[in-house]
């Protein structure tokens, strides 16, 4: 009885790690806030999403979510791509934004904050958390997770995901390397078939795609 209770087991667990996961789960979601295949075409992970369809996703994206999502530019990349990133949160903590940054400003140097101000500040602000997806051009999975967790915060209203907003800050950079992912992604998506054999064509991308992609290239 005991190997026919494992055997049983191991076919229940093989199958439930077979079911496709289900980014939208966690709703219920505002219509008025596009999903990303609606505007990129296809679901999350069939294709590498290029830098510039990401970008209108995003702008498609904070247009539709106002109350919860602010973009701002913090520089560009040595190709002229611009370095943006989301600020999101409830519309409370937006109000305020710049009250919060001048308070974490405050704390920076405790020499100038003594120990109730730096409490007060504590008390009243929510608290941040900043998001890097994808060091690395070539690391290309955390740059699609990356438009699926900005949708999640800008339109579910899930208790869970409105509690996160009330509670924190979130900053997002969306790509760290929007040249290297460039060439990445552009390198990949015209050579990729599907292939996991380690000695596939596609899993071995030219050395200038790896060495383009090894270094940050903002300013």
């Amino acid at each position: 009885m005991r190997p026919l209770l494992l055997t049983a087991l191991f076919f229940a667990t093989s199958l439930r790690a077979q079911e496709p996961f289900d980014f939208y789960s966690r709703g219920p979601y505002r219509p008025a806030v596009p999903r990303p295949e609606a505007i990129t075409g296809y679901a999350a992970g069939s294709h590498h999403t290029m830098y510039a369809v990401m970008q209108h996703y995003l702008d498609t994206l904070v247009a539709s979510a106002t109350d919860r999502v602010r973009i701002e530019t913090w520089g560009r990349t040595s190709e002229y791509r611009p370095i943006r990133a989301l600020v999101i949160s409830d519309p409370a903590n937006l109000a305020k934004l710049e009250q919060i940054r001048a308070g974490i400003a405050d704390l920076v140097d405790p020499r100038k904050t003594s120990p109730s101000r730096a409490a007060a500040i504590a008390a009243q602000s929510p608290a941040i958390a900043v998001f890097n997806y994808s060091v690395h051009g070539d690391e290309p999975a955390g740059f699609e997770a990356a438009m699926q967790v900005a949708y999640q915060l800008a339109a579910s209203d899930e208790p869970q995901t409105q509690e996160i907003l009330s509670r924190w800050s979130l900053s997002s950079t969306h790509r760290r390397t929007p040249d290297g992912h460039e060439r990445f992604a552009a390198w990949y998506n015209s050579v990729g078939v599907g292939a996991d054999h380690p000695w596939a064509f596609e899993q071995n991308e030219p050395w200038s795609i790896t060495a383009a992609t090894a270094t940050t290239a903002s300013t």
